[in-house]
């Protein structure tokens, strides 16, 4: 897994409809592109869809636990329960999700912040 950005999204994006990180790796060698550049029906990617745990690979689904993990340990999610958005503080749980881009082999990522003061 090799890491391509890690990108401080604000306001409303094509992941989140607030202020985000995105983090986007690049899985497998890497290619050059080829063939057509128009892909068919059947290889059209929906950016902002999010993609269940199950299907990601394997490297994708540990960082994105990594993450919520991170979150866990740092009590990153207690403005969660400030916004009313969780019950307590311990049962806030950062929104972490995972996403294809248009690149084969590249994923995405994402997750809210609200630290844009301290960026």
């Amino acid at each position: 897994m090799r890491l391509v950005e890690i990108r401080l999204l604000d306001g409303p994006n094509v992941y989140r409809l607030e202020p985000a990180v995105k983090l986007e790796v690049a899985i497998g060698r890497r290619r050059t592109w080829f063939g057509e550049r128009s892909p068919g029906r059947h290889a059209e990617v929906r950016l902002g869809a999010a993609v269940p745990a199950r299907l990601a690979p394997p490297s994708v689904r540990d960082l994105a636990a990594w993450v919520r993990r991170l979150h866990e340990l740092a009590g990153a999610a207690a403005w969660l329960a400030d916004e009313g958005r969780a019950g307590s503080t311990g049962r806030a749980r950062i929104p972490v999700a995972v996403h294809r881009t248009s690149e084969p082999g590249h994923w995405v990522v994402s997750f809210p912040w609200r630290e844009g003061g301290r960026a």
